[in-house]
């Protein structure tokens, strides 16, 4: 390492960090996580949805945006 600090993507997100990532609000991140749709980690009593979570949650609504179209 060169002395620089790198920046590092986050591998989860706290709730409103997950919201502010997604675009959406907490009402519906909720309805998603209640769902099933979007699952999370619990650590104590923090609730954290991982990246690669977030990532898969976001393609599956293009798919589903393709399939409600034709």
């Amino acid at each position: 390492m060169t002395g620089q600090t790198q920046l590092l993507e986050p591998l989860a997100y706290s709730v409103p960090d997950a919201c502010a990532a997604l675009g959406i609000g907490m009402t519906q991140l909720y309805k998603e996580i209640g769902a099933g749709r979007l699952t999370v980690c619990k650590v104590g009593k923090r609730t954290l949805i991982e990246r690669s979570e977030a990532l898969r949650w976001l393609a599956s609504l293009r798919v589903a945006a393709v399939s409600a179209v034709h």
